[in-house]
């Protein structure tokens, strides 16, 4: 079978470019052997068994100890990875095109036949993002000379990665972050198992937040929403998915709101798919965002979402998500919880997945493998 070398993706936090590959390879499993290279590390968790056990491999790079120096060492230790010429096809998997030419640059001069480059998302964040926005402007103008494949998750996601002379012939391929839609299928079993283990009552109100912990997320914000709900219900509760940068501060912004007790910081999990079945209500004030798959996965669960209006609209494929501007104060995004909340919710939405094929991993995973084998992509 082919081996494809998935670039820049880990299972060591909330990496939703990670969950979509793995879809992507239980789809594919039967023609290609993903193996993944990370300039971070990665974890012993059943996914990464899960890889090993097919016959893939997984490079750690960690030189994420300082990033500067981690960044100029990075080449040296990625050009390892050709060393015997096991990959025709590298994909490689970004938010800002710098690192995209890290990876590319080596892959071209390594002789890789296709040098995929996948856009997941519509900005930057973190820390440095004015000199973050230059290097990627002046990037993203080189990316034709090392990088031959052009795929987006959104044409925001094309708009940001790609140039203009790309954009205007079309030269890139839309697609969609697809999701196994039989994985979310509402279970009350699950639900009554997790709320059990996370100690959450039956009338206790559960709010649940899914992503990496770090600024783009804007999960500050969905403390002050917990701070303020408080006030008035004792009974609500916050459970944070996902693992980051953001992790001490927040849990210190919880202390300081006294709201530390109401607030679980679960950590990274691969049984994501079975703690949507615990929660009540999905809060989602992203910065910015391509296409999150944490709302295309909980609208399969049938779980109700509050999210910020700058996240595109092709996320809606149920009546279950409502948009709030992030301009709009604390209240605004209380009174939206409160009605969302007084609506009868059967936790119906997987048929809806099923039916809106554009999100459903099948049909995403088939244009992917046309991209691995077209010969005119070479």
């Amino acid at each position: 079978m082919k081996r494809i070398l998935q670039v820049n993706i880990d299972n060591n936090g909330g990496n939703g470019a990670y969950t979509l590959v793995n879809y992507y390879y239980e789809e594919l499993k039967n023609d290609y052997i993903f193996d993944f290279f990370t300039m971070n590390k990665f974890i012993d968790t059943a996914d990464y068994r899960c890889i090993l056990s097919r016959g893939g491999l997984c490079y750690s790079a960690n030189l994420r100890n300082n990033r500067f120096i981690g960044h100029l060492m990075l080449p040296f230790v990625f050009k390892k990875t050709f060393q015997n010429n096991i990959y025709e096809v590298v994909h490689i998997h970004s938010e800002v095109a710098y690192k995209v030419l890290l990876y590319a640059f080596i892959a071209k001069i390594s002789g890789i036949k296709k040098i995929i480059v996948h856009s997941h998302s519509s900005c930057v964040d973190g820390d440095y993002i004015f000199l973050k926005k230059i290097l990627h402007k002046f990037c993203k103008l080189l990316l034709p000379f090392f990088t031959n494949i052009y795929v987006a998750c959104s044409e925001d996601a094309a708009n940001w990665m790609f140039d203009k002379k790309i954009i205007k012939k079309g030269n890139y391929t839309i697609l969609k972050n697809g999701i196994i839609p039989r994985q979310f299928l509402y279970d009350e079993d699950k639900r009554f198992y997790w709320r059990k283990k996370l100690k959450i009552n039956d009338n206790d109100l559960l709010i649940g937040h899914v992503g990496a912990l770090k600024p783009v997320k804007n999960q500050s914000f969905i403390l002050d929403i917990l701070a303020n709900l408080y006030c008035e219900y004792s009974n609500i509760k916050l459970l944070l998915v996902g693992n980051g940068t953001d992790m001490r501060k927040l849990k210190d912004k919880a202390s300081s709101l006294g709201i530390q007790a109401n607030t679980i910081f679960f950590g990274s999990s691969d049984k994501v798919n079975e703690l949507y079945n615990a929660m009540d209500l999905l809060l989602f004030p992203s910065l910015f965002e391509g296409v999150p798959m944490t709302l295309i996965e909980s609208q399969a669960s049938g779980l109700p979402i509050l999210a910020s209006s700058v996240i595109t609209p092709e996320v809606k494929v149920t009546d279950l998500i409502t948009f709030e501007n992030l301009k709009s104060n604390v209240d605004v995004w209380i009174n939206d919880i409160k009605e969302i909340m007084k609506k009868n919710n059967n936790r119906t939405g997987y048929n809806s997945i099923i039916e809106s094929s554009d999100f459903n991993i099948r049909v995403s995973a088939k244009k992917l493998a046309y991209i691995y084998m077209d010969e005119d992509n070479e």
